[in-house]
């Protein structure tokens, strides 16, 4: 049990410096263990070997950057500790089997190279995917977008998200009934202007047949597909949370392909309102493919 402590700190304390120059030796001597004891003491207990773990979880990284940035392949390469970018692009196609130049341009994004961070795989259980396929929905809502640093603010929805909310629920007065759900439609690009920041849009919607003549609202459409279907059930900041920890996590493990199309809450009214400060409900879907049928796409 102690060994086990030991690792787990020693986790935390890689996935807060992957964007340092560590090594095995860094690792041995923060542990106060011997290189050979470590390394054998790491791989008993997580199944990985040290080394390979931290590559992975820097290419890993790397990936997610590529995804989400506009940073230049060299400077993804420098954060990340490799020693020039033609090293960087021959550990990257090992992993993911493209180089990172075809990576950043797949329309597609295919987790299944990534590498979950394990000290999250010890300390929760995993939301466990409902593959679900959606028809076409027609739909009639008001969009919001705001800037966010990808390094900075992760998935972290603003306050305008909360507000952009109440003033959407606040057209539905005495004579016009409250839909049975709600929907939030999620989409972003990187923007040309600054390397790090990504441009988000956040639609708040209701089936067509509910929506309010008031309000301006515009129309979208949610394409038919098979989905992931994820339920969660907490506050809103935990949403977003739950948001990383199914991206970073579960869909590297499932070997899922995020197609291209908006990400989808759904709200039942029949819970807690949403977006409001207590407990909501929400189902949150991502298009995917799953692997056998990445493999055909291809």
């Amino acid at each position: 049990m102690a060994q086990e402590a030991i690792v787990r700190e020693l986790l935390h304390w890689i996935e807060t410096n992957l964007s340092k120059p560590l090594s095995i030796d860094d690792i041995a001597n923060r542990a106060g263990y011997s290189k050979w004891h470590l390394q054998r003491m790491f791989k008993d207990i997580t199944g990985h070997a040290m080394g390979a773990y931290l590559r992975a979880r820097r290419l890993t990284r790397s990936a997610h950057d590529l995804r989400s940035t506009n940073r230049s392949i060299l400077d993804i390469a420098l954060h990340y500790c490799f020693d020039s970018q033609q090293t960087f692009t021959r550990a990257f196609k090992t992993q993911f089997d493209r180089t990172p130049a075809q990576y950043r341009r797949l329309e597609e994004w295919d987790c299944s190279g990534m590498q979950p961070p394990l000290l999250r795989l010890y300390k929760q259980e995993l939301p466990e995917p409902t593959f679900v396929q959606l028809p076409d929905i027609s739909l009639r809502g008001s969009t919001v977008s705001y800037s966010i640093s990808y390094r900075r603010d992760g998935t972290l929805k603003p306050r305008s998200v909360l507000q952009h909310w109440q003033k959407f629920r606040n057209l539905f007065t005495a004579d016009k009934p409250v839909p049975p759900r709600f929907f939030a439609l999620l989409s972003g690009e990187t923007k040309k202007t600054n390397e790090d920041e990504q441009q988000l849009y956040y639609t708040c919607a209701v089936d067509s047949e509910y929506a309010p003549e008031e309000g301006k609202l515009s129309e979208h459409h949610i394409p038919a597909g098979e989905y992931a279907r994820f339920t969660y059930v907490g506050t809103f900041r935990g949403l977003t949370e739950f948001i990383v920890h199914v991206y970073c996590d579960v869909m590297p493990l499932h070997k899922l392909t995020r197609r291209a199309s908006p990400d989808i809450e759904i709200f039942p009214t029949s819970s807690e309102r949403p977006m409001e400060f207590g407990i909501i409900q929400c189902d949150y879907y991502i298009p995917i493919r799953r692997p056998e049928e990445s493999a055909l796409a291809e």
